[in-house]
């Protein structure tokens, strides 16, 4: 599996990737929206970065399916989100704690 990290919480990004790869993922990580989008499985997309949440729909576009990620009370970020169109969003606990049952959900 390959995925794609949008995100530029250090913090996240490195408990993230760490999670994947122990179970065998190879993962990318952007700081910024991607001009030209890399192929992936999934893309994890941190909703506290608006120009993130604008690249979701073209993330979609490329065929792969798109996890927001933010804060469990931060509700605006988590309908903004939905109105981006992704596949799936968790709290950002949750996926660290839980990445892998997390991603064998996603259809």
């Amino acid at each position: 599996m390959k995925l794609l990290l949008l995100d530029r919480n250090l913090m996240w990004t490195v408990r993230l990737k760490r999670a994947a790869e122990a179970f065998g993922a190879t993962v990318e990580v952007l700081g910024k929206p991607p001009e030209s989008v890399p192929e992936f499985d999934i893309a994890i997309v941190d909703l506290g970065v608006p120009a993130f949440v604008e690249a979701i729909p073209q993330l979609k576009a490329s065929g792969g399916k798109v996890v927001g990620r933010s804060g469990h009370k931060e509700t605006e970020l988590i309908q903004a989100g939905k109105a981006a169109g992704c596949d799936f969003i968790a709290t950002n606990g949750a996926l660290a704690n839980n990445l892998k049952a997390i991603l064998a959900r996603i259809p």
